[in-house]
């Protein structure tokens, strides 16, 4: 800190050289009191004629100290006139002739403005010296120093200068007023300013006027009559306090600055500033809200259903601004009733009807047209305001309908969610998540069926019909299913449960109740709850073919129909169509054949094989061979191999006994899908093979889908594609012919599964291109297989509400579905009792914003352990392979077995799931952020080699809706008056937003060579912040909370000054310093201006006259005027020539009974010597010179010779 020096001039004028030159002598006499901006009482000075004879033409100039002025017209004295008064500094006057012994006395007053201050501030001594002229000489006088008192106003304290309030609130806010400095004040002005978000509502204290946000008031003598001594001055240590009222109209702009100002002749001497800031409350709202559901098994639309929600506020804020939100799911045989809702609050015990300000409706075509037009699934509704502890209960109605279309797929019922939004006084909006209210229940039943197309006499035959999902609404003992089966007329069951039962290859089975046939229908009851796993079960029922009423080959339609009753006890019942199907069977009722060529038989089956699992736990059996009457030939994929077999006897037709042309034709109605490979045709005579033809010709065509194949055994074709048939061979009868064509499915059908149907025809014939007439055959044959897609896809779309730094997690599925969604992943089992792998996850790609950091991930599959089975295998941590801001990469293939690792490879179809955890960081903005992930998987096995990379849209990526934490300053006093070298601020530093916590808080100012943060101290827990370099560590601070802090710096220089005070956070990690902060920050301001004190010296024994040769004592008494402590004085004594300073001097301390030697001053040269007193006294160095305002310690006296 600035040390403080004295500039004293000691001034003696020597006996021996004075008496015999002078004819006048002039005495100074100062006034009792100056004080600055207030006229003096008179200075006098008095000239005395010393001789022995009259003195004549005498003028006095009095040249006052630098910035005092003379008051013109002040003077008073007899014979005295103003002779020249140009300036006022150093005016001069006319006295009256003085005979013997005769004196004449100048009574001035002077007026000390603003200017005085700065010179005395500076060191400066304030000296009347003058200079009177007169008839044969003139003589010269200095006057002793003049005692000028300065007001010194402080603001020493601000009730509630940071206020703790809450929107709305009124409170009181007293700023005190004091004169600390001996001069005295005739009046001062206050100025208020108050920023937007405060209202002034009153005020007390002087004249008093208001401009815009500004509110000044003017004390005067009419206010300093009513305060401390009762005079018209505010004089030393008196104190005016202003009483404002302060309403709280906002969250923001709640600053306040005080200005206090004092001044004379139009000019401001000095102002002193303090602030005053409000705090809004950490108080925040806290709604809880409980669902309360109603629902039954009877979905007629002739039942109502009471739901309820119930509100509670468990904060310590009112809730402003609610808005609730209902839904149901899509896909729902069910409807809110809108018109129906009612709330009812605490403090009005009546519900009252309340009309949602917004509707949406729900899907009303297809299987929920049975809710009619116009019904809703949405509603939106706002609530009144709710206090903590206030409840509301809110109250609506849902009504169900019983679906009517068939094969409808999945249906809820009586399933809704809700979600609210709500506001803080500060209008910060708080999210209360979305949240099921009912789960109620849901229906999906997926059913795929494989019928025979042919079925001969006496033959029995299983119709099977593969339940993919099987979830049925509210099962208990009082559901009823039933299987309806209509039979033609060449077709019977047996009407034995074991002949019409669900299945499942874990054990389970069903078998219905009872079977009824009633006329040509046979219906099968199921009642209760199902006894098999219905999801991937198979419903088998075996029939019989019966010629017993024709002998024609009939194509007939058999018809079955699955129906399901949650509840048979209900008074309007509901029977809903689960399943509905038909489909055409040949029933061969005909044995003979006098026409040619008699097709006896078609096959079609699947070769190509995975490796046995006979124990169907998705893992290859170690030993053993394929169970051919487990696994599925009747289903195919890509990438199979299909193998169809004509089989026929040649017979002669009429006097026909021989045949060189022929041809087998099929037609596939997805054949698009597939494509021939190799057609052979054996020849058998007497049962004996005769030929293998290898390569028989063949052709096709395509429409659309479908695409028919033309296989030529035209004996002349067959020689030329090869066949080692002799020249004059031909089909003679009885003759057994056996065509076999390979067929590869090459095209992916993709996210499908159909029935495969190939029709056939088997002909012999005399001509090369017969006409239909000419074609010679008895009977065709067809047959059914499941022709099956796959598709890899990623799914598991994701909305999160997330705040603050915490880590959250987001996740995605993978998939491969052998079949048809959305059943055939992991457990599907399409292929049973064959372990068949078709891929594996090698890459996870995760594209992310830029404010978001991914952190090591988890890696899940789940691969088919058999039918409707599944196992988990899990990597708990993967590491990146690659990252950049915006994508991060996994590898993944490397978990798997094939490459060392320890996740199998799946059979068949599988799931799985990538976790990535998330960090956000700074540069996360509020707002919605997408996440979306690509999954590249290997192709393996029959899906042949290469890559498929699945990567997710914006229907299936993840949704961050971010609010990050929002840091404020809140500075009690923005500029302090710092009264030693360490000045504090009081800062409060607050997280505005509820729930969003804010990790790794730091503050901190760049230094200067002037001024930098030397500690930071937490005021909750009296502790010091740790520091990295100029980052000072707050800590974690939650939403809506705050922490006070002190901020202490150091400065060096005493000018006004200032330092940028810098508040940031990272979710991560703290920055090594305020430079290394990658992240942006928030700024304040602190400004400080050192209060600088004055020094007033006075010589208290200076002889007019001193002996030559004769030491002489002096004594200087030193007052410090001001309130600030002084430290490390020096008193600087400049000599007339010809005097010697002794080296000793002695300084004595009100208040101590001590005395402080002091010795070896220096000479600064030109007769000035300096006393330094620093460093001669461990209790002065430390305690220093008490301020003004001290009973004691605030004056020395300093004795040397």
């Amino acid at each position: 800190m600035k040390r403080l020096a004295l500039y004293f001039i000691l001034l003696v004028t020597l006996n021996a050289a004075v008496l015999g030159q002078n004819k006048l002598s002039v005495s100074i006499t100062n006034p009792s009191e100056i004080h600055l901006c207030i006229a003096s009482d008179f200075l006098e000075v008095e000239v005395r004629n010393v001789t022995t004879s009259s003195v004549t033409g005498i003028e006095t100039k009095v040249t006052l100290p630098a910035g005092m002025t003379y008051i013109s017209g002040s003077l008073s004295g007899s014979g005295i006139t103003e002779k020249n008064i140009t300036d006022l500094t150093n005016p001069v006057f006319s006295l009256p002739n003085l005979a013997i012994t005769q004196s004449s006395v100048i009574k001035l007053k002077v007026n000390t403005p603003c200017g005085v201050s700065a010179f005395l501030n500076n060191g400066g001594l304030a000296i009347v010296k003058t200079s009177t002229l007169y008839s044969g000489g003139s003589v010269s006088k200095n006057g002793s120093v003049l005692a000028i008192k300065q007001p010194s106003l402080v603001i020493p304290s601000i009730t509630n200068q940071l206020k703790t309030a809450d929107l709305g609130d009124l409170f009181e806010r007293k700023i005190s007023i004091k004169n600390s400095g001996s001069g005295k004040l005739k009046s001062l002005t206050f100025k208020r300013t108050y920023t937007a978000g405060q209202r002034l509502v009153s005020y007390d204290g002087g004249t008093t006027n208001q401009s815009g946000n500004v509110t000044t008031s003017i004390l005067d003598s009419s206010d300093f009559k009513n305060i401390g001594n009762g005079d018209i001055y505010l004089d030393l240590n008196e104190t005016f306090v202003f009483t404002d009222s302060i309403e709280v109209l906002s969250c923001v702009n709640l600053a306040a600055a005080y200005t206090v100002s004092w001044g004379c002749n139009n000019t401001t001497c000095k102002t002193t500033q303090k602030s005053g800031n409000i705090s809004i409350s950490s108080k925040k709202p806290n709604l809880i809200i409980t669902p309360t559901p109603a629902a039954t098994s009877c979905l007629s639309d002739t039942y109502t259903y009471d739901q309820q929600l119930v509100l509670y506020n468990q904060g310590d804020d009112t809730a402003r601004s609610v808005d609730l939100n209902v839904y149901q799911t899509n896909y729902a045989n069910s409807q809110i009733l809108t018109s129906t809702f009612t709330y009812q609050s605490t403090n009005n015990g009546t519900a009252v009807s309340i009309t949602p300000y917004s509707t949406s409706s729900t899907i009303t075509t297809g299987a929920y047209a049975c809710l009619g037009s116009g019904a809703k699934g949405e509603a939106s509704l706002k609530l009144p305001a709710m206090a903590p502890g206030d409840s509301i209960l809110v109250k609506w109605q849902t009504k169900s309908c019983c679906p009517t279309l068939c094969n409808s797929g999945t249906i809820y019922n009586q399933r809704w969610l809700f979600k609210a939004t709500y506001e803080d006084q500060c209008a910060n909006t708080i999210n209360f998540n979305q949240r099921y209210g009912s789960v109620g229940s849901v229906q999906s039943v997926q059913i795929s069926k494989l019928i025979p197309t042919d079925i001969l006499d006496g033959e029995s035959k299983t119709l099977e019909f593969t339940v993919n999902n099987g979830l049925l609404f509210y099962q208990s003992t009082k559901s009823q299913l039933k299987v309806i089966l209509k039979l033609p007329s060449a077709l019977s069951h047996s009407l034995s449960s074991n002949d019409l039962r669900f299945t499942h290859a874990n054990g389970t089975s069903w078998n219905p109740n009872r079977i009824t046939l009633r006329n040509d229908t046979v219906t099968a009851y199921f009642n209760g709850v199902s006894r098999v796993t219905l999801p991937r079960s198979e419903l088998r029922i075996n029939i019989l073919g019966s010629c017993t009423s024709t002998s024609s080959n009939l194509t007939q339609n058999l018809k079955l129909d699955i129906t399901y009753n949650p509840d048979t006890t209900c008074s309007s019942g509901c029977e809903i169509p689960l399943y509905c199907t038909n489909d055409d069977i040949k029933v061969h009722c005909t044995s003979g054949c006098s026409s040619g060529l008699h097709f006896k038989a078609f096959e079609a089956k699947r070769i190509s094989l995975g490796l046995p699992d006979n124990d169907n736990d998705g893992i290859p059996d170690a030993s053993g061979s394929i169970d051919y009457s487990k696994i599925k030939q009747n289903r195919i994929m890509y990438g199979d191999t299909l193998l169809t077999t004509f089989r026929a006897v040649v017979n002669n037709a009429g006097s026909i006994n021989s045949w060189n042309f022929g041809k087998a034709t099929t037609t596939l109605d997805y054949g698009r899908y597939l494509s021939v490979t190799n057609a052979s045709l054996s020849i058998y005579r007497s049962g004996n093979l005769v030929v293998t033809c290898n390569n028989v010709p063949q052709s096709f065509t395509q429409s659309g889908n479908a695409k028919t194949y033309t296989f030529d055994i035209g004996l002349s074709n067959l020689l030329s594609s090869g066949c080692l048939l002799y020249s004059a061979f031909t089909y003679r009868n009885r003759d057994s012919l056996v065509l076999n064509v390979k067929y590869v499915v090459d095209r992916n059908l993709g996210n499908n599964s159909v029935d495969l149907q190939l029709n056939n025809t088997f002909y012999l014939s005399t001509v090369q291109n017969p006409s239909s007439s000419q074609k010679y055959s008895c009977d065709d044959f067809s047959a059914r297989l499941s022709l099956i897609g796959y598709y890899f896809t990623n799914w598991g779309r994701n909305v999160y509400t997330q705040d603050g730094c915490d880590d959250f997690t987001i996740s995605q599925n993978f998939y491969l579905s052998i079949g048809k969604c959305c059943t055939n992943y992991a457990g599907g089992n399409i292929f049973p009792y064959e372990y068949r792998k078709w891929a594996k996850l090698r890459e996870i790609i995760l594209q992310k914003p830029p404010g978001f950091d991914a952190n090591n991930g988890t890696f899940r599959q789940y691969r088919t352990k058999g039918t409707g089975s599944l196992v988990s295998q899990y990597i708990s941590s993967i590491s990146p392979k690659s990252q950049t801001p915006t994508t991060v990469s996994y590898a993944t293939d490397s978990l798997y077995s094939d490459l060392g690792g320890t996740v199998d490879i799946s059979d068949d179809g599988f799931t799985g799931t990538y976790t990535a955890n998330i960090t956000p960081n700074c540069n996360a903005d509020n707002g919605n952020h997408r996440f979306t992930y690509a999954f590249v998987f290997e192709k393996l096995g029959s899906l042949g080699t290469g890559f498929d990379t699945l990567v997710s849209t914006s229907a299936s990526g993840d949704e961050v809706n971010y609010q990050k934490p929002n840091l404020t300053f809140t500075i009690t006093n923005d500029f302090v008056y710092p009264e030693k070298d360490t000045v504090e601020w009081g800062v409060r530093v607050t997280n505005t937003v509820a729930n969003a916590t804010a990790k790794n808080v730091w503050t901190g100012a760049l230094a200067s060579t002037n001024r930098k943060i030397v500690a930071i101290k937490n005021k909750a827990t009296n502790t010091f912040l740790p520091n990295n370099k100029d980052a000072f560590k707050i800590g974690d601070l939650d939403g809506s909370s705050f922490k006070d802090l002190i901020v202490y710096a150091t400065y060096t220089a005493c000018s006004k000054d200032s330092l940028l005070l810098r508040l940031g956070y990272n979710c991560t990690e703290y920055p090594d310093s305020i430079t290394a902060s990658v992240c942006n920050y928030q700024t304040s301001y602190l400004k400080y201006e050192p209060v600088n004190t004055r020094l007033d010296a006075t010589l208290t024994s200076l002889p007019e006259d001193i002996d030559l040769c004769a030491p002489k004592e002096y004594k200087v008494q030193i007052n410090n005027t001001g309130s600030p402590k002084v430290y490390d004085p020096y008193l600087d004594i400049e000599l007339r020539p010809g005097m010697v300073l002794s080296d000793t001097a002695w300084l004595f301390i009100d208040g101590r009974t001590d005395s402080i030697l002091v010795n070896n001053f220096s000479s600064l040269g030109a007769d000035v010597y300096r006393w330094d007193f620093s460093n001669r006294d461990a209790g002065l160095d430390q305690s220093g010179i008490n301020g003004a305002t001290s009973s004691s310690g605030f004056k020395m006296t300093v004795k040397f010779w």
